[in-house]
């Protein structure tokens, strides 16, 4: 696994990780969101299309 430089100046390893899994779980948060958006424009569309 590539080690990443700490880009953020963190020096304690507790505060690190949780910084991480807070951008981690943000990134996962937005990926979910524009999937669901695709995914609704695209049932929109074939509702449309179907019409």
């Amino acid at each position: 696994m590539m080690v990443l430089g700490n880009k953020l100046q963190i020096t304690s390893q507790a505060e690190l990780n949780r910084v991480e899994e807070k951008l981690s779980k943000e990134k996962a948060k937005q990926l979910f969101e524009s999937v669901n958006w695709m995914s609704d424009e695209l049932e929109i569309r074939s509702i449309t299309r179907l019409r």
